[in-house]
C-alpha cells in the first residue's frame, strides 16, 4: 500500500493500511454519492472512497451502521456470517462469500469502534484471519481487506458519512472484474447505510 508495507500477509492486515498518505482522485458523482479512489503500492487496485449525507443523527448512524456490519443480515453475495467475538466496541466475524463470476471466498474481519469524539464516530475493519477457522481447499481465502467509516455533524442535525474501502478477492480474477466489483461494493455499502439511517430515524419517531 505504501512503500514501506509489505503486503504478503499471513494472516492479519497490519494497522498501518491506514495511515496511507496518498491523495485522494475524483472518480464519479452518481446521484447523491461522490466516489474517490487512489493506487495502493505493489497491488493494480484501488482503495476508494465514498461520501454521502444522512439524514440520521451522527451517534444514531455509527451505532446503526456498527450492528448492521457486525450483526446484520447476510447481505446478497453473503452466504455466510458468523460472529465469533462480540464486544461493545470490536467484534470478530466470519463470513464467506459468492461473488458474481468467480468462486466462493472466506474472510475473517476484526471490526472496531474507536473511542468516542463530539466531532466524529469512527468505525475501521480489517481481515483478521488468524483469529477465525483454518482456510480449506474448497474456498479461496481472502487476505488483503480494509477499510472504516466516519461520521461527521453536519447541518440540520444530519451526517456526513465517508466510506473507505480496499478488497483484493485473491486468486486469478481479471482487474477489470476486480475494479467494477470493489467500487459498487463500496457504493451499494453507502446505500444501504443511508437505508438503515432512514430507518433509524423513523422508527425513532
Amino acid at each position: 500500500m505504501y512503500p514501506f508495507l509489505v503486503l504478503c500477509l499471513a494472516g492479519s492486515v497490519p494497522e498501518s493500511v491506514f495511515e496511507n498518505p496518498t491523495a485522494w482522485q475524483p472518480d464519479e458523482v452518481d446521484g447523491v454519492l461522490t466516489v474517490e479512489k487512489r493506487p495502493i503500492e505493489s497491488s493494480p487496485l484501488f482503495e476508494y472512497r465514498v461520501t454521502a449525507v444522512s439524514e440520521a443523527p451522527m451517534q444514531l448512524l455509527c451505532d446503526t451502521v456498527f450492528e448492521w456490519g457486525t450483526k446484520g443480515e447476510k447481505g446478497p453475495t453473503v452466504v455466510m456470517k458468523k460472529l465469533l467475538k462480540d464486544g461493545e466496541t470490536e467484534r470478530v466475524v466470519y463470513s464467506q462469500l459468492e461473488p458474481p463470476l468467480i468462486s466462493r471466498r472466506d474472510y475473517t474481519m476484526t471490526v472496531r469502534r474507536l473511542p468516542a469524539e463530539a466531532s466524529a464516530c469512527r468505525i475501521r475493519f480489517k481481515i483478521t484471519n488468524d483469529e477465525g477457522p483454518a482456510s480449506t481447499s474448497s474456498v479461496v481465502r481472502m487476505e488483503k481487506m480494509w477499510g472504516g467509516w466516519t461520521f461527521e455533524p453536519a447541518s440540520e442535525g444530519k451526517t456526513k458519512l465517508t466510506y473507505v474501502l480496499f478488497a483484493d478477492p485473491g486468486g486469478s480474477v481479471p482487474n477489470f472484474l476486480v475494479h467494477g466489483g470493489q467500487k459498487k461494493g463500496a457504493k451499494d455499502s453507502v446505500l444501504i447505510a443511508l437505508d438503515k439511517g432512514r430507518a433509524a430515524v423513523k422508527g425513532g419517531k
